[in-house]
């Protein structure tokens, strides 16, 4: 029995999400034992409100994205801390939640990973994995869903990953929620959420605001809801375009809530329609269908549990997060393969969804 277990765990919102059901299956599995995880900074709370772990050890990642960090004083002082914190530790098991893509990324894996002593190392590998005591192959971007590749990685430890598991909201962030759409008039109706967005990380894979406002407004011509425009500050100028196309059917809540209210928020709504990122993986981790738009990246891989993907069947996609390689962040020049989805394919997707809502 390990007593203590660290999980390296260094995705964006949306991959922490559905890492959830493999963290649930070693949390089950091992119920005694103190679990560690290494996530950034800005996921930490998610993660411990999820009540899977005991402990977050913030690591700001991309501080050591070359090696030329390792030159800087204060940056290597830092790694010199985290090494101590992590060999004081002393974990039974590391459990390494993330893709081995590049030769630098997969040395800070191995570093991390080796640094508390621990006797059982499992990933996945995909060649890069020299380090893991316990290898789960690595067969590329989209041969499996990413969820699965953390559910395999979890039964490598004997987990039971068959269970089910579905993302907790707290009472607090629902009636925190519930008394912001009471002042805002709008708690009595039925709520479609809108991601216009994608964050920081993903502007390449942003359908146009004004496709996102066309396709609400061919919705709310069927459907009696209002929408909730949902993303972080970042998203603001996207929401700012869809809510002046909506006039009163639609509320800016962008830039309002915490992760936990957020999650709360998408539970309240009938549908979400969103962006390939966090907001959608949130929203199926809750129960709530998710209506997903995909362009250069890879839908096999990434798509939300619940729901479904509008995307363009061209030759060239995904480019990004494909086979072994990261390929294109941004997409190409042009993006065709957003600009050909129509915004009446994506409200005739929802209204298939809030059709098939009423019924059950």
């Amino acid at each position: 029995m390990a007593s203590t277990i660290q999980i390296l765990l260094f995705g964006d919102v949306g991959d922490a999400v559905l890492t959830m059901p493999a963290l649930h299956a070693v949390r089950s599995h091992f119920p005694d034992s103190r679990i560690q995880v290494l996530c950034k900074p800005a996921i930490g709370s998610f993660l411990s409100d999820s009540g899977l772990v005991d402990e977050v050890i913030a690591v700001e990642k991309t501080a050591f994205d070359s090696p030329l960090s390792l030159f800087d004083p204060r940056r290597l002082a830092a790694l010199l801390a985290l090494w101590l914190r992590l060999r004081s530790s002393r974990p039974d098991m590391v459990i390494v939640f993330h893709h081995l893509v590049r030769r630098w990324g997969g040395l800070k894996c191995a570093a991390l990973a080796l640094a508390g002593g621990a006797g059982r190392r499992v990933g996945l590998d995909n060649g890069r994995g020299w380090f893991l005591t316990d290898r789960v192959p690595d067969r590329g971007f989209g041969a499996v869903h990413e969820s699965e590749y953390w559910r395999q990685v979890a039964a490598a430890v004997g987990a039971d990953t068959r269970q089910g598991w579905r993302l907790p909201v707290k009472r607090r962030d629902a009636q925190r929620i519930e008394d912001l759409l009471r002042e805002l008039k709008v708690d009595g109706t039925e709520l479609v959420a809108l991601h216009p967005g994608t964050g920081a990380y993903g502007p390449g894979r942003r359908w146009a605001a004004e496709s996102f406002a066309t396709a609400a407004g061919i919705i709310a011509g069927s459907s009696d809801v209002h929408f909730v425009v949902v993303g972080t500050d970042i998203d603001k100028e996207a929401a700012a375009q869809v809510c002046k196309v909506l006039g009163s059917r639609a509320t800016d809540l962008t830039g309002r809530t915490r992760l936990g209210e957020l999650a709360a928020l998408l539970a309240r709504c009938r549908l979400s329609i969103a962006n390939d990122g966090g907001v959608g993986h949130i929203s199926a981790a809750v129960g709530t269908p998710v209506v997903s738009i995909f362009g250069p990246s890879n839908d096999l891989a990434w798509r939300p549990l619940l729901g479904t993907v509008v995307r363009a069947n061209l030759p060239c996609r995904p480019c990004f997060y494909r086979d072994f390689q990261t390929g294109n962040r941004f997409g190409c020049r042009t993006r065709e393969c957003l600009t050909w989805i129509r915004p009446q394919d994506v409200a005739s997707a929802a209204l298939r969804i809030l059709g098939d809502a009423r019924v059950a």
